[in-house]
């Protein structure tokens, strides 16, 4: 479904620039869950704005390639992605604010995407709008609330809600969990299971919580100031790491485990 070859991506902001990215290479198949893990700053957001078309300026692809279904993705064409996004490749943002209208009740950003991209009746996106919120959990008169009224939990819901209405081929999940009570954690990646394993849809689930991602992925990519140091599938990076990089990150985890119980006991 999704293949990348050597793909850079520069910054031009002055005094110098500065390479972000250096040469991604990974592939992703139907249907597959690819977790990326890494310190902040290793270029997992950049990673996921340069896949959806939304790298802000003036940060650019500098070279590489993307395939999309087996076709070579015109990087510098707005068109093309905007041809992508949505029902191909849909975008859950580091913070759900963002991707989400402040001035507009969320009942009325629900609706207009199931017309505009989807096709639906004025009447029927009204009821599928009603069936998504009892789908993710959400209360019925969150319709008429303003995106900050909802908590961070909610609005990383509402946009898991128009992904499940979409269904598309790729769901690009920039840390859902962060940030989140238990409760609300459990929610997310129940939903992303259901997203990835029931309706199909491929999914690159980017984390600092490297157990959250063990949980969904069938792959994990370790990310290190622009580069993808280690790929694995998760059972093999978990018994058998091979980068240093991996190694202290799972030692990481060894030691929260042994402070947990500590605590515990």
């Amino acid at each position: 479904m999704l293949k990348v070859c050597g793909l850079s991506v520069d910054s031009d902001r002055p005094p110098r620039g500065r390479r972000l990215l250096r040469g991604i290479d990974l592939t992703l198949e139907n249907g597959g869950s690819l977790g990326l893990v890494g310190a902040s700053g290793a270029g997992k957001s950049i990673l996921s704005c340069a896949l959806s078309g939304l790298l802000p300026r003036p940060v650019q692809i500098s070279r590489g390639e993307v395939f999309w279904r087996g076709r070579e993705v015109l990087l510098d064409n707005p068109k093309a992605w905007r041809r992508l996004r949505g029902r191909e490749i849909f975008l859950v943002f580091q913070s759900p604010g963002s991707a989400l209208n402040p001035n507009l009740r969320i009942g009325s950003q629900i609706r207009e995407v199931l017309i505009k991209v989807i096709g639906l009746s004025a009447q029927k996106a009204g009821l599928m709008a009603v069936a998504l919120l009892k789908q993710v959990d959400i209360p019925l008169d969150c319709l008429k609330h303003y995106p900050w009224q909802l908590s961070g939990g909610m609005r990383q819901r509402v946009l898991l809600a128009l992904a499940l209405a979409l269904k598309p081929g790729l769901l690009i999940a920039d840390e859902p969990t962060s940030g989140l009570d238990a409760v609300n954690r459990e929610k997310v990646i129940g939903l992303l299971k259901e997203l990835n394993r029931t309706v199909g849809t491929a999914l690159i689930f980017i984390s600092h919580d490297l157990r959250a991602v063990s949980e969904i992925a069938d792959e994990i990519g370790v990310m290190d100031q622009g580069a993808l140091c280690e790929l694995n599938n998760t059972k093999s990076l978990f018994g058998n790491p091979q980068h240093a990089k991996t190694r202290r990150l799972l030692a990481g985890l060894d030691r929260l485990d042994q402070i947990y119980d500590n605590a515990s006991s």
